[in-house]
């Protein structure tokens, strides 16, 4: 049966402030060190998804203004009679239904570069919220 141990509140208090304090000084001292342990191999990993969903994002924003192109060649192009009605069809269609896919895709993957976005500044943020601490007279419940 476990023993019932009582401790002081006074001493509990300075002795999470202590550890409080230690951690934060660590964290100014060796703030580099302390953003690896805090972040480290997970934050790396969000950057370079990040990176290269953005990267993505361009592509598909770069081929959607590519398409807009060729909807306006092969529209000159029927205007002109180069282009049977058949074909002009053909291709309009083949092209609209790719842009219509192509928005979808990047209606998403602009909405997940935005939430690795907000991940990265709540990662940024972490030393600040580590400074906010910096100086802890009082320790509360909220």
């Amino acid at each position: 049966m476990p023993k019932n141990t009582s401790y002081r509140v006074d001493v509990l208090t300075q002795r999470v402030k202590n550890d409080i304090s230690n951690i934060v000084q660590f964290a100014t001292e060796f703030e580099d060190e302390f953003v690896k342990i805090g972040v480290d191999e997970d934050y790396k990993r969000i950057q370079a998804a990040q990176k290269k969903n953005f990267e993505t994002l361009n592509k598909m924003l770069a081929r959607d203004k590519e398409l807009d192109t060729l909807c306006e060649k092969v529209f000159e192009e029927k205007i002109l009679g180069n282009l049977s009605e058949e074909r002009f069809l053909k291709l309009s269609e083949k092209y609209e239904e790719e842009q219509f896919e192509l928005k979808a895709q990047i209606k998403n993957m602009r909405k997940i570069v935005a939430e690795e976005k907000n991940h990265e500044l709540n990662a940024n943020g972490f030393l600040q919220i580590v400074r906010k601490y910096s100086e802890i007279e009082k320790l509360t419940l909220r």
